[in-house]
């Protein structure tokens, strides 16, 4: 899991210069939405959190206190990619939907958080069921759809002159 989780860190770091390359000015927004998902993602990557009742299918519950500080960082480092992930959504659609190339781009990105943010509520309000990692699953391949989508259009794109 930490290997992917660095090698997301790693994307999220392409996405921000594929922005800037591609969007010039207005791939700024989008950038230090990026640039904050990967610092999020590495800030996860480096606390560990333990898993609750409803992962006992797969993992074995710990104590709360087995982590006690690290939780915290991990659960902030979390909001924060999370978060920066759906406002780069927002940013993206922004900058792309003036673009004529790229408005596939801008429907994508506001598309991926129209269906992940009832997902971020359900999480939230839901969050020792067992329905709750449908919904964290749902949220990140919504959101793993966009900024795979993203930089692969950004990287085949022509950069402006």
């Amino acid at each position: 899991m930490v290997v992917g989780q660095v090698g997301l860190t790693l994307g999220f770091v392409s996405l921000v210069v594929l922005c800037l390359v591609h969007l010039g000015p207005r791939g700024r927004l989008p950038a230090g939405c990026f640039a904050l998902a990967a610092l999020g993602t590495a800030q996860l990557t480096a606390f560990r959190t333990i898993c609750n009742r409803s992962d006992v299918a797969w993992y074995t519950p710990l104590p709360r206190s087995a982590y006690p500080s690290q939780q915290w960082a991990h659960g902030i480092g979390t909001g924060i990619a999370f978060g920066a992930l759906l406002l780069a959504g927002l940013a993206v659609g922004r900058a792309t939907w003036s673009e004529p190339g790229l408005r596939d781009v801008a429907a994508v990105a506001v598309g991926s958080v129209v269906l992940s943010l009832p997902c971020v509520v359900w999480f939230l309000l839901n969050a020792e069921t067992v329905w709750h990692g449908l919904a964290e699953k749902i949220f990140l391949a919504a959101l793993a759809t966009f900024a795979s989508y993203t930089g692969w259009r950004l990287g085949t794109a022509a950069a402006p002159p």
